[in-house]
């Protein structure tokens, strides 16, 4: 049997003796006066910890419930260790087939036994045996905590959560869409529109060096058009920014905050990166850690007066963590308008966490986590 295996089946058979303890006491508690539910909620807690499972809002509410639970707790904890047994033993006998028909002159276990070839036979017989009490050293212990759980949660509970897990792969799927909707609009307006104004720009300033004769109010008329053009242009760039970085695509997450870190320098001075992200990380999460980082980044030149200044951003398995930090004054209130708000919106759009700290005087942390799927 897997040690772990082993010691989780004995651990819920001990749970299980306590819950038919606490079954057989259920009566006389209430007839005495006291409240039974606190002793099962703090076994189901224990079970909690024993299995390394969450336990959910809502679960295990109600008197009927809780008594199903033990119900169940106590039959099947010491049932699977005396099945778990049964099977172990049983295998140890047929495997050790040679020896019982050597010292015990046993005729017959799963085969006929004559002498030692048909000895080592029937022990032959006994390694699929061997295999399956392994393969239930690791599976019952699971499906006593699944059935456990579905006492627990009860049909309603279940379905609730089947509709979370379904809603929350569908917005997964709708932020993608969204992120791929986001890229298509940004190339359109850069090989588009930007291109159609760079040329307009262009024209209208071969125009100006091929009449210079024109007079010259009509020559400031033409230089506030080019001018208009350029204004028009720059607007439309940031436009573009605003929809997808262009950087990203070119660059990754890494380029992408490292021209944030370099334009902020300009403001404050110094500013220190950290990116730990092995490879890319999807186009919706990715761009959304971008604008997290650009924000907090553009409220520290705008709001803090802080000297220095650092980002670090690391990729897990499950989560993406962002800091922000600055040596600033301190202070920074959501409630303030200073973008903070904003910030929580991006956050809780990936159904992501947003805390700060900021005693007045400094430092401020900012610190945001995303789940890599949402």
């Amino acid at each position: 049997m897997h040690h772990h295996g082993s010691s989780l089946i004995l651990r819920n058979a001990l749970t299980g003796l306590r819950a038919g303890g606490q079954l057989v006491r259920w009566p006389a508690w209430l007839v005495l006066g006291r409240d039974p539910r606190p002793g099962a909620d703090a076994l189901i807690e224990h079970q909690d910890r024993v299995e390394g499972s969450t336990p959910a809002a809502g679960r295990g509410e109600g008197a009927g419930r809780r008594v199903r639970w033990l119900a169940v707790q106590a039959a099947l904890g010491p049932g699977v260790l005396a099945l778990t047994v049964a099977m172990w033993l049983t295998a140890a006998v047929v495997v050790g087939t040679p020896l019982w028909w050597r010292f015990a002159s046993a005729p017959v276990v799963f085969v006929p036994i004559t002498d030692t070839a048909s000895s080592l036979v029937g022990a032959l017989c006994g390694v699929p045996l061997v295999l399956l009490a392994v393969a239930c050293g690791y599976g019952l212990p699971r499906w006593h905590a699944a059935v456990g759980r579905a006492v627990l949660d009860g049909p309603r509970f279940r379905r609730l959560t089947h509709r979370v897990e379904v809603l929350t792969a569908s917005r997964a799927d709708a932020l993608e869409v969204q992120a791929a909707e986001l890229r298509r609009i940004e190339r359109d307006l850069h090989d588009g529109a930007q291109a159609r104004l760079v040329s307009a720009g262009m024209l209208l300033g071969l125009l100006d060096i091929k009449l210079d004769d024109l007079p010259a109010d009509r020559r400031a008329l033409l230089a506030e058009a080019r001018s208009e053009v350029g204004w028009a242009l720059q607007e439309l760039r940031d436009l573009v920014h605003g929809v997808y970085p262009p950087i990203l695509a070119d660059r990754g997450l890494t380029g992408g905050i490292d021209s944030l870190v370099e334009r902020t320098t300009r403001v404050i001075g110094s500013v220190t990166a950290t990116v730990e992200v092995a490879g890319r990380l999807p186009a919706a999460l990715e761009s959304t850690v971008y604008f997290v980082v650009a924000e907090a980044l553009a409220n520290v030149a705008k709001h803090s007066a802080a000297r220095r200044a650092g980002v670090v951003v690391r990729a897990g398995r499950e989560r993406v963590c962002v800091e922000v930090h600055d040596d600033g004054r301190g202070g920074a209130d959501e409630l303030r308008g200073s973008g903070l708000a904003g910030l929580r919106r991006r956050a809780a759009a990936f159904d992501g966490t947003l805390s700060i700290t900021s005693p007045l005087g400094g430092p401020t942390v900012l610190r945001v986590e995303l789940p890599c799927a949402s």
